[in-house]
């Protein structure tokens, strides 16, 4: 590697500092070098190519090398990864103990293409991962999760109060479509106010890469979030009911059908009059 093959394309946290005796500016450089094991002598090198007409190198410029090595790119992607399941399975977990299994399968259906869409953002940017990135991404995901309890709340109200026993697929679907109605209306006000709260906080934030990059994650999360539990939460929760519980309630009802009748079988002469006992000499 050459110091000539080195670009510098962004120049990032310029300070100006007045209290500091001769020195306005600091100006911070980092560079980035792929499949590069760090060799500290890079530093002097670059130092080199940075000097002024004069060949002296302001004492105010400050050069920083993050080299970037296949070991250290699958770590970052295995930890992020892991992160975001271990966010997913907790929040599933609480929808799980909360409402039940097939709520919990419907709210993993609309957060798996939150993450992947959160995790190509930084893909198609090509900005580093952090944990303030993860936190990004964890914060969008329970801001979804917020915005889907209303429904699954109206659900279970609406099935306890209705008058007739709910066991067909058409009354769940009713029901579902009936909760959305009325609660679709909360959940998109939920997910509008935590979007605006968070371009506002990121408009007063610091403008560096990561700041920046972990509001956009959560906006991105939150919008997507959005958009799978308006168009895929209630068709997936009444695949779900038709496919999964609706089969498992007909089962359950076959099998104590036959647990009836052979009750009934087994207990077909009971009550009848006893058979004679046979005495010889008497009444034999």
């Amino acid at each position: 590697l050459k110091v000539s093959n080195v670009t510098f394309s962004r120049v990032d946290n310029v300070v100006n500092n007045s209290s500091t005796e001769k020195l306005s500016n600091v100006v911070y450089i980092s560079v980035e070098l792929a499949n590069v094991e760090k060799d500290y002598e890079l530093v002097d090198k670059i130092k080199d190519d940075l000097k002024l007409e004069d060949n002296v190198i302001p004492e105010s410029i400050s050069v920083n090398i993050v080299t970037c090595t296949p070991r250290s790119v699958n770590y970052l992607f295995q930890s992020t990864i892991i992160a975001a399941v271990v966010v997913v399975a907790i929040t599933v977990a609480f929808i799980l103990v909360r409402f039940g299994y097939i709520y919990a399968l419907s709210t993993l259906a609309t957060l798996v293409p939150t993450v992947l869409v959160s995790l190509g953002f930084y893909s198609a940017t090509r900005i580093a991962i952090s944990s303030l990135s993860l936190a990004g991404i964890a914060a969008g995901i329970l801001i979804v999760v917020l915005a889907q309890i209303p429904l699954y709340e109206r659900i279970k109200r609406l099935k306890h109060e209705s008058k007739a026993k709910v066991v067909s697929y058409e009354q769940r679907e009713e029901i579902a479509l009936n909760a959305y109605k009325d609660t679709i209306f909360i959940s998109l006000m939920i997910s509008a106010v935590a979007l605006a709260a968070i371009i506002i906080v990121a408009c007063f934030s610091p403008l560096t890469s990561s700041v920046l990059a972990t509001y956009g994650t959560m906006a991105i999360a939150v919008t997507v979030g959005t958009a799978t539990t308006f168009f895929l939460l209630i068709p997936v929760y009444l695949f779900l009911e038709k496919h999964i519980r609706f089969k498992i309630s007909i089962d359950r009802e076959k099998r104590n059908k036959k647990a009836m009748e052979k009750a009934k079988k087994a207990n077909r002469n009971s009550g009848a009059e006893p058979e004679e006992s046979k005495i010889p000499g008497i009444n034999c």
